[in-house]
């Protein structure tokens, strides 16, 4: 008998969940620079963020708060652009409300 489980049976995602708690730690050291005044260091984070885990579970809150970066660098237009199209793609998130405060400045 085989110790091995069946085809069909799930098995551990260990790289997705390392994947998820790395994807967090950068996201968090973002938000935690953009908290600190550091709104550039932030916007590099989060782009690193956005390379490195192009399909990650994060993705609104990174697109979020890279929103809340750019306007905290004086790039309004490019944060109310994409406080615009972040709204239509999605207009039920729990970011929805950050990042209508940031669009309205």
């Amino acid at each position: 008998l085989s110790s091995e489980p069946p085809v069909n049976e799930a098995r551990p995602r260990t790289s997705s969940v390392s994947q998820l708690r790395e994807e967090s730690r950068v996201v968090l050291e973002a938000r935690a620079a953009l908290r600190g005044g550091d709104a550039a260091r932030s916007l590099a984070l989060l782009e690193q963020a956005r390379s490195r885990f192009p399909r990650g579970m994060l993705g609104q809150e990174r697109e979020a708060l890279t929103i809340e970066a750019l306007a905290g660098t004086g790039q309004l237009a490019a944060a109310q652009r994409r406080a615009a199209a972040f709204l239509r793609a999605h207009p039920q998130s729990p970011y929805s409300v950050d990042v209508r405060r940031v669009s309205e400045r």
